[in-house]
């Protein structure tokens, strides 16, 4: 789909649409679409995302996706936003993350500014699910202004903490300033098991975007599995998988990585769960966190 196309569509059904959050009566409603996108690239060693992976130098994506529905934009993360560089400036720990973890980002990967391009305005976000609270996640939380957050109940807690004990997590607070009253926190309920995931959440109430609980890389993890519009399904892991070889092997993250994750043995339940989801659900699209292989593989647009 072209940029004028895209926004040609945009303007159709969430602008001139006289039924704001659905389908115009009497016509077809809007298809579910996935666009994958990054905000820019991490440089490490494709050893460090899989134990026993292989010693290869890789870039790595720092994905959003956007997700066109009936009932508005949504956005799965959030990447690093406009903002990114002027958050991290005089960050004690910013020399030696850029030395463990280089980035390459400029302001025009900011997932508000692609957003522009593609001919729809930040305020149009309706709602931004949050896989979890990390730097490279929530960078754009604040570049969405009429977006509701969406994030478990245990990760917003896990984050809210102070400042100096949430960096030690990864999280970043001034990536969170001025969301709190534009919070929906998510409680998983039991009796609404998934497959091996014992508790979901369905988002629309519609069975097409539903949330999933994935802890371990952090506390409340969750995992978004969507419907399209053609009836083909796409499972966004976010970093409870960082590549395909996580659930495939299995293996679980490299030795060193592990030591940062808040949970291994969580982590690794969750691992095996996917792995079992994947197996009894082939015709399902995975897409890890950062897996540059499979990145490069995905369809400019999923629908």
């Amino acid at each position: 789909m072209t940029r004028i196309k895209r926004a040609a569509w945009f303007l159709l059904f969430f602008v001139l649409a006289p039924v704001a959050l659905g389908a115009v009566e009497g016509e077809a409603p809007v298809p579910v679409t996935i666009i994958p996108k990054t905000t820019g690239f991490f440089k490490t060693n494709f050893k460090y995302m899989v134990a026993g992976g292989p010693s290869e130098e890789v870039r790595i994506p720092i994905p959003f996706y956007v997700i066109l529905h009936p009932q508005g934009v949504v956005l799965f993360d959030s990447g690093l936003g406009e903002d990114f560089r002027e958050q991290v400036h005089g960050w004690w720990a910013h020399r030696l993350f850029q030395l463990l973890l280089p980035y390459q980002f400029k302001k025009s990967d900011a997932a508000v500014q692609q957003l522009k391009r593609m001919g729809i305005p930040p305020e149009a976000v309706r709602v931004l699910v949050v896989s979890h609270m990390h730097l490279d996640h929530v960078g754009g939380l604040r570049d969405f202004p009429n977006a509701t957050v969406v994030v478990s109940r245990t990760e917003w807690e896990s984050a809210n903490v102070g400042r100096w004990r949430a960096r030690l997590r990864g999280v970043m607070k001034e990536q969170l300033e001025g969301i709190e009253k534009r919070l929906r926190l998510v409680d998983f309920q039991p009796g609404t098991a998934v497959g091996p995931f014992d508790a979901s959440d369905d988002l629309f109430g519609d069975g097409s975007l539903i949330l999933l609980p994935t802890p371990g890389h952090t506390p409340g993890h969750e995992s978004l599995l969507v419907t399209l519009g053609s009836g083909k399904r796409v499972f966004l892991t976010g970093d409870a998988v960082w590549v395909r070889e996580n659930y495939l092997r299995p293996a679980p993250k490299s030795w060193f990585i592990r030591h940062f994750e808040e949970n291994c043995d969580e982590a690794w339940e969750t691992t095996l769960k996917i792995k079992e989801f994947s197996e009894k659900n082939p015709d399902v699209l995975i897409i890890p966190g950062h897996d540059p292989h499979v990145w490069k593989e995905l369809p400019e647009e999923m629908r």
